[in-house]
């Protein structure tokens, strides 16, 4: 096992070891979540570069490991972007926290939080992800595998009004969860979006 391999591994044994002897609730209840989004947040600081990053394959190579360990429940503590939902879907914490040092993070993930509270299916996570109308005979697609997904969003068009379609309905339903962002906040997450779905944003 690689050196890098072993210190993640580490932190998370340890992590999920020192709770796992604590009374945890099952699901942090959705009234205290925006609540403690504002106690551990901070203004955004100065970066020369944006990180609007996918799941990082180099960051991967430490599940085996946690599937050999069995390590589950806990509390999970993540650093950054999407790599942190393979190894919470892998560790089955009880609890979860992803933290990290820039502020565009917290923002990329409540717009995954709302197109998660959006969605049916992964087949319409990943349409309004990208900007691309959600497929016909939902029900057909609520259990289609990642490939046939995959391929409906690269053989589909994006109508010109999908990118404002999907900005409203992420500002209504972060508003709706009574998080509290700013209207800077909302704009950066209107320009994430806009990244995802293949638009150029400089902010």
């Amino acid at each position: 096992m690689a050196p890098l391999q072993r210190r993640l591994l580490a932190v998370m044994t340890a992590t999920l070891l020192s709770t796992s002897v604590c009374s945890l609730p099952s699901v942090q209840k959705l009234e205290t979540f925006p609540a403690t989004i504002g106690q551990i947040s901070e203004p955004g600081g100065y970066f020369n570069t944006n990180n609007l990053i996918s799941n990082e394959k180099s960051y991967l190579q430490v599940v085996p490991a946690l599937r050999e360990a069995g390590l589950s429940g806990g509390v999970y503590l993540g650093v950054g972007p999407d790599q942190n939902f393979t190894y919470i879907a892998q560790t089955r914490p009880s609890l979860a926290f992803i933290i990290d040092i820039r502020r565009d993070n917290m923002l990329l993930h409540l717009l995954f939080k709302a197109l998660f509270r959006m969605s049916e299916s992964r087949a319409d996570y990943l349409s309004m992800l990208f900007g691309r109308p959600p497929p016909d005979h939902a029900a057909r697609w609520k259990h289609a595998d990642i490939e046939r997904i995959v391929e409906y969003i690269d053989a589909t068009a994006a109508p010109p009004e999908a990118t404002a379609t999907v900005q409203a309905r992420v500002r209504a339903a972060i508003r709706g969860i009574g998080l509290p962002v700013t209207e800077a906040d909302l704009d950066r997450i209107a320009g994430i979006i806009r990244s995802c779905q293949g638009k150029n944003d400089r902010n």
